[in-house]
């Protein structure tokens, strides 16, 4: 696999899917690919399901910026029905054009995109791009013909209250060409990332397991040095947890444990819209989350 397969790959019209790990460099692959295009008169969108890893796909220097898919798309979160999306789009011009215009879109971390709005994604794409003259009752190509580069890794977490997006309904309609990346861009320590390669897919040995435990054993003595240290500089380290009720559930343990009397400070929150649009429970409900 070679970034020139990629290429050809888009280039003969073809919608892929990069798949693996971090660091493995995905992104900067996507980088190029839109970069390569764009050079090419290719009118590309540059997407991802996160703000995080759409920042990454920016490249100022050369106009390309990266967005969410659901800001892209103007569908803001995606939970209404498709078709009330759709009629959202059509009520904003700038919308419609992306739609209408885009030659390929970029989506980085599609794992983390549920079954559902991959569908309704599809039709909207469909319902915009179809030929005034189609007969009633036909449909148009897949995704609208707007050419796929998908990019993510199926063997972390999956979407949030949601079924994984190759189980949708319209996804094998894609016919995506797989790349696959395995070699390490991003790592120095290529033992730690062979380890969470075999970990990534349940192939762990003795040694991983070995190896694992001396971390927990080392964060272990460092809790007694700082529980018996007399100074303060020593910082506890973050411990990261994938669900929220576990984080609660700790940070509420560790309150507990402290000796002071607690104080109550009260915040007022004052909404002022910056256009007549703007709904002010939306703005609401943030702050209470």
């Amino acid at each position: 696999m070679s970034l020139d397969s990629i290429i050809e790959s888009i280039s003969e019209g073809k919608n892929v899917l990069l798949h693996g790990p971090g660091g493995t460099g995905k992104s900067f692959t996507l980088r190029h690919i839109a970069l390569y295009f764009q050079k090419k008169g290719k009118e590309v969108a540059c997407t991802a399901t996160t703000g995080v890893a759409a920042i990454n796909l920016n490249m100022p220097e050369e106009k390309i910026m990266g967005r969410t898919l659901h800001s892209w798309a103007g569908i803001k979160l995606g939970r209404a029905p498709a078709e009330k999306l759709l009629a959202q789009i059509y009520q904003k011009k700038g919308y419609l054009d992306r739609w209408k215009n885009v030659d390929i879109l970029i989506i980085d971390e599609i794992s983390m995109l549920g079954a559902s709005l991959i569908e309704k994604l599809d039709f909207i794409a469909r319902k915009i791009r179809s030929s005034p003259r189609m007969l009633k009752g036909e449909t148009s190509k897949p995704f609208g013909g707007i050419q796929l580069v998908l990019s993510g890794d199926f063997l972390q977490l999956p979407p949030v209250k949601e079924v994984w997006c190759f189980k949708s309904k319209v996804w094998k309609t894609w016919n995506l060409v797989p790349f696959i990346f395995i070699e390490p861009k991003r790592y120095d320590d290529t033992r730690y990332f062979n380890l969470l390669l075999r970990l990534r897919k349940g192939n762990y040995t003795h040694e991983d397991i070995s190896l694992l435990k001396k971390r927990v054993q080392a964060y272990d003595r460092l809790q007694q040095i700082i529980k018996t240290s007399e100074t303060s500089v020593l910082i506890r380290p973050t411990i990261l947890f994938s669900r929220k009720k576990d984080v609660k559930a700790y940070n509420d343990k560790e309150l507990k444990s402290l000796q002071d009397p607690p104080h109550d400070f009260i915040a007022i929150d004052s909404f002022t819209p910056f256009s007549k649009g703007v709904k002010r429970h939306a703005y609401i409900s943030l702050l209470d989350e």
